[in-house]
């Protein structure tokens, strides 16, 4: 999915042929010519579509690849990609020939072992920078092989980098990495120190962390919501039938335990006043409790419901500190004058 910086929209989407639909895509990188290069997970291969949709290139050779996490085109034209399954990162050309490769079947720790890795990237130094993602590390390794910088977190101050997921390399030489799920972003110095960090979870906004302040945490700022065009549609074609799109926000006390199980008591009482449509954060983040304090549900009320009343319900739930009822009012795109 191709989404607009600006407004949240869908520009695009692509779900591939017909005859051989993507199963599970996991990352894809833009081409030039509208080419789109995607590591298709469940279907145990790597793809090339164009912009109608057309396979151009596909990569699925047996016993060569089986779960594609992350998949980029090299300067060369060569292809490289990090496979979970078989503990490696492999790089084939256009012809699928495999050029280059670290990692084996057999897991590990060890020299040249890596564990269920999601993403690799070539350096401008020729270096492949590795997320070694269930070893909880960062590896940077030579063309043959040579292990030249590691990070695993700093022992000493217990700060671990769970499941890291992603690495890049900065301009100033620092490595930028993501991990636990997705949840925690740190910027590495070359030497091993944190110079920033970033955690999600918390509603709070904080200035950025400077290299000056090492070590201390940056929160992610409060929820927005933002809507698809389909969501937009739905809700507008509800309007007509005088059922209107109403965002619940919630607050929860600020020690709210299990605060996953009082959301999903939130829900259940909307639920009974209307269709729910989208939550913030989404609902795998709710369940998982990978949220603040305060959650935004959307949904279409019922006809013949008050949202006053709806929200003096939702307040009665335990250790909900507030609940208001705000409807959904989409701006209407600006039209040409004459």
């Amino acid at each position: 999915v191709e989404i607009s910086k600006t407004d949240k929209d869908i520009i695009a989407e692509l779900k591939g042929p017909s005859e051989s639909p993507l199963g599970g895509p996991r990352a894809a990188q833009r081409l030039n010519f509208g080419r789109t290069l995607i590591a298709d997970q469940r279907n145990k291969r790597l793809v090339e579509l164009n912009n109608r949709e057309e396979v151009t290139w596909e990569f699925k050779r047996m016993g060569q690849i089986s779960s594609p996490q992350y998949v980029e085109e090299l300067e060369n034209g060569n292809i490289l990609f990090a496979d979970s399954m078989l503990n490696s990162i492999r790089e084939v050309d256009r012809e699928g020939n495999l050029r280059w490769s670290y990692g084996s079947r057999m897991k590990g720790t060890g020299p040249g072992q890596l564990f269920a890795p999601e993403f690799a990237t070539r350096l401008g130094n020729g270096h492949t920078l590795i997320t070694d993602t269930r070893n909880h590390r960062i590896l940077e390794v030579t063309l043959d092989g040579k292990e030249v910088w590691r990070y695993e977190g700093n022992k000493s101050l217990r700060q671990k980098i769970l499941n890291p997921t992603r690495a890049e390399r900065l301009e100033n030489g620092n490595t930028f990495i993501t991990y636990n799920n997705g949840r925690e972003l740190a910027e590495i110095t070359p030497e091993g120190e944190r110079a920033w960090y970033f955690k999600m979870g918390n509603d709070v906004f904080l200035p950025p962390v400077t290299s000056a302040d090492r070590g201390k945490k940056q929160m992610v700022e409060k929820v927005t919501p933002y809507y698809n065009p389909i969501e937009k549609r739905l809700i507008r074609s509800a309007e007509e039938k005088a059922m209107w799109g109403m965002e619940a926000h919630i607050t929860l006390m600020e020690n709210c335990l299990m605060k996953s199980v009082r959301a999903s008591l939130v829900l259940m009482l909307l639920e009974k006043s209307g269709t729910v449509v989208k939550t913030f954060p989404s609902p795998e983040e709710i369940l998982a409790d990978k949220f603040g304090k305060e959650i935004i549900i959307s949904f279409i009320m019922d006809p013949g419901k008050d949202a006053e009343m709806v929200a003096e319900d939702l307040r009665f739930i335990g250790e909900v500190e507030q609940a208001q009822m705000e409807r959904i009012v989409f701006e209407e795109p600006a039209t040409a004058k004459a």
